[in-house]
Protein backbone atom coordinates (compact mmCIF):
# COMPACT_ATOMS: atom_id res chain seq x y z
CA UNK A 1 0.00 0.00 0.00
CA UNK A 2 1.82 3.52 -0.73
CA UNK A 3 2.13 5.88 2.03
CA UNK A 4 0.04 8.21 0.91
CA UNK A 5 -3.08 5.59 1.76
CA UNK A 6 -1.64 4.36 5.16
CA UNK A 7 -2.92 6.08 7.84
CA UNK A 8 0.88 6.41 9.15
CA UNK A 9 4.19 6.89 7.63
CA UNK A 10 6.48 4.24 6.40
CA UNK A 11 9.06 3.87 9.63
CA UNK A 12 12.09 5.21 7.58
CA UNK A 13 9.88 8.41 6.86
CA UNK A 14 8.54 8.49 10.29
CA UNK A 15 12.55 8.05 11.61
CA UNK A 16 13.93 10.84 9.29
CA UNK A 17 10.75 13.41 10.27
CA UNK A 18 10.98 13.14 13.65
CA UNK A 19 14.83 13.59 13.07
CA UNK A 20 14.25 16.50 11.27
CA UNK A 21 11.89 18.44 13.96
CA UNK A 22 14.27 17.57 17.04
CA UNK A 23 16.47 20.44 16.95
CA UNK A 24 13.76 22.47 16.65
CA UNK A 25 11.62 21.02 19.44
CA UNK A 26 14.97 21.25 21.54
CA UNK A 27 15.60 24.80 21.05
CA UNK A 28 11.98 25.79 21.96
CA UNK A 29 12.37 23.24 25.21
CA UNK A 30 15.61 24.79 26.01
CA UNK A 31 13.95 28.44 26.34
CA UNK A 32 11.17 27.44 29.01
CA UNK A 33 12.42 28.48 32.05
CA UNK A 34 10.02 26.51 34.54
CA UNK A 35 10.79 22.49 33.40
CA UNK A 36 7.73 20.40 34.25
CA UNK A 37 8.75 17.76 37.27
CA UNK A 38 7.15 14.21 35.65
CA UNK A 39 8.75 12.28 38.47
CA UNK A 40 5.47 10.35 39.97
Amino acid sequence: MPEFASTHPSSTNRISGLANQLSEALEAYNKVEKKPNCNY
